[in-house]
């Protein structure tokens, strides 16, 4: 009798973690397999800024008890990150940095934030703390939220991530998949397909938020930057990479399209060089938008099924956190491949 064969749907972060994970603590017992027509450089979340935060997005209708698996996940996930920044080969090998960020907010705070426990340090700032950052915000900002994190570079992690699972044993398969039935053969299918679940398993809930962001080249920042829906209705972010600083963004529900739009482009220089001045120093070298997958709750189940045929999980619908939850999300995942092929619960290794 051979291994029980494992398929994973989807190559974003969250199907080549998934299948890191497995290989890591199961490569020895299963075969596992990741198939999809896109890889790395070429799938949303190679597109991501790359901040480990949680959020509750503004847009659309989301479940209240979200938070509670947001932080847990996100949580996880910066444990996870904690391990791997010990080792400094691994972290500039991914692009991986401790970074303290900011949320600029107005005269009036609003309530603390629910994720205030998910990251590594926490502390309000007021006025006068705020006035004495080492590089100057607009004046309209008056208080600020002070976090420690990781910025975590998707387009060094996942090709990583690609290679650790391949060494594990990890089997790639590129093709477009049109029906969890071409997976008859296999103990267990894992469906990461984000967007592609509308589709795939006809989940209408999931709609795209398009997000555009910028790269800038010629200045230099340590600090993560953005404001609050409270103090400001357009979005601003600005993360520090390794040879760029990113800036963003915008949130559109229902629009579908993966073009940079120039107007949009313009528009985001100027919140962000208004929110940090500094950033005019920086000439815009990169645009690119993707489409965030988002739900009014993150599908992370095993599908109840009928009749014979392999398990069936799902994890897809994070919207724009699939950085922030992923590893935390693979946790889960893992421990429910475990339970339908009755296997004995293992510790995840580097």
């Amino acid at each position: 009798m051979g291994k029980p064969r494992v398929a994973i749907v989807g190559a974003g972060i969250m199907g080549l973690s998934i299948g890191t994970l497995l290989s890591d603590t199961h490569g020895r017992e299963l075969d596992i397999t990741i198939v999809a027509d896109k890889f790395t450089p070429d799938t949303t979340s190679d597109k991501s800024g790359g901040q480990i935060l949680p959020y509750i997005p503004a847009s659309g209708k989301v479940d209240p008890s979200l938070e509670k698996s947001i932080v847990r996940w996100a949580s996880a996930t910066v444990r996870y990150l904690q391990e791997l920044s010990q080792d400094p080969a691994i972290a500039e090998a991914i692009h991986l940095a401790k970074v303290t960020g900011y949320r600029l907010l107005g005269a009036k705070a609003p309530p603390l934030p629910f994720w205030r426990d998910a990251v590594l340090e926490f502390k309000e700032l007021g006025e006068r703390e705020l006035a004495g950052l080492k590089v100057r915000v607009a004046p309209k900002y008056k208080r600020a939220w002070m976090y420690q994190t990781f910025m975590l570079e998707c387009p060094s992690y996942l090709p990583w991530l690609m290679e650790r699972f391949r060494r594990n044993g990890g089997l790639i398969e590129r093709k477009k998949v049109s029906s969890l039935s071409e997976f008859d053969g296999y103990d267990v299918v894992v469906n990461c397909t984000g967007l592609g679940a509308r589709d795939l398993v006809g989940d209408t809930s999931i709609y795209p938020i398009r997000g555009q962001i910028l790269a800038l080249k010629g200045v230099s920042l340590d600090e993560i930057y953005e404001n609050d829906k409270d103090t400001d209705p357009a979005m601003v972010y600005i993360f520090p990479w390794k040879d760029e600083v990113i800036i963003g963004g915008t949130a559109d529900a229902n629009d579908w399209s993966t073009e940079s739009n120039p107007q949009t482009t313009r528009e985001i220089y100027a919140r962000c060089t208004e929110a940090v001045p500094k950033l005019a120093e920086g000439k815009v070298v990169r645009t690119w938008a993707g489409l965030r997958p988002m739900r009014s709750t993150v599908r992370l189940e095993m599908e109840k099924r009928q009749g014979c045929g392999p398990a069936v999980i799902h994890c897809y619908g994070h919207g724009g956190q699939g950085v922030t939850l992923h590893w935390g999300c693979a946790l889960d995942v893992a421990k429910l491949v475990e339970t339908a092929l009755q296997l004995t619960p293992a510790k995840a290794k580097l």
